[in-house]
């Protein structure tokens, strides 16, 4: 199902003008919004963005949004993206990346009954969090599971988590290698490759209802509210 992607700052008044000309031919079903991928800062869409979010509102679409809770990534953070949640109450939200694996954001997501996270690159997420890669949380921010197996962690999440968690979502599966701007005079590169098979073992892992629950009612739930498609 195809979501638009936006940026929270430049040219607003354009994007919502090329949105509305766009959604007059083809569905759109949702609102991707990578402010790191466009170099511009989700705090905007508290201020000149807030029409990207008044166009996603009028018309009940969810909003996709990756977050990042590396302290150097300045366009992307989830403390802030919590901020701009908490202003949209009737909107649906789904934060991407199982938000870093970082406990506290996650049972903050939980306690929003307008907020989903996913599991998009779980491998990747999950490895990345066992090597202490700066961009997942540390030891001491995260749950006490086993990180050395994806499919695991997977099953945790889920019995933590059962009416949250999204599997798979905007990239189920993808290889990613890029020296990426984090912000004034920081850059990261990634080397992280994953496959279609490590994220499909993590869902085939899951009991079957559980199976059902994340890759099927809650997804429905996020895309289309309480009613379902």
């Amino acid at each position: 199902l195809p979501f638009v992607s936006v940026a929270p700052l430049r040219s607003v008044s354009r994007q919502v003008e090329a949105l509305e000309a766009l959604g007059s031919e083809y569905p759109i079903y949702g609102i991707k919004i990578s402010p790191v991928a466009c170099q511009s800062k989700v705090t905007a869409l508290l201020a000149e963005g807030e029409p990207l979010l008044d166009y996603a509102q009028e018309r009940d679409l969810p909003v996709l949004f990756h977050v990042t809770v590396h302290p150097e990534e300045e366009f992307s953070q989830a403390a802030d993206t919590f901020g701009v949640i908490e202003r949209r109450p009737a909107l649906r939200f789904c934060l991407a990346h199982c938000i870093g694996l970082h406990r506290g954001f996650l049972e903050r997501a939980d306690a929003m009954p307008n907020v989903w996270v996913d599991t998009a690159a779980l491998k990747i997420q999950v490895r990345a969090a066992w090597e202490g890669a700066p961009f997942m949380a540390g030891p001491r921010e995260r749950f006490d599971w086993d990180y050395s197996d994806h499919r695991r962690v997977m099953g945790s999440l889920v019995e933590r988590f059962p009416r949250t968690i999204l599997w798979g979502s905007d990239s189920p599966y993808y290889s990613f290698m890029v020296q990426r701007r984090q912000g004034e005079g920081s850059v990261l590169a990634f080397d992280l490759k994953g496959t279609y098979e490590d994220e499909a073992a993590a869902l085939r892992a899951l009991p079957k209802r559980l199976q059902a629950q994340v890759a099927s009612r809650n997804t429905a739930a996020f895309l289309f509210g309480s009613g379902g498609a």
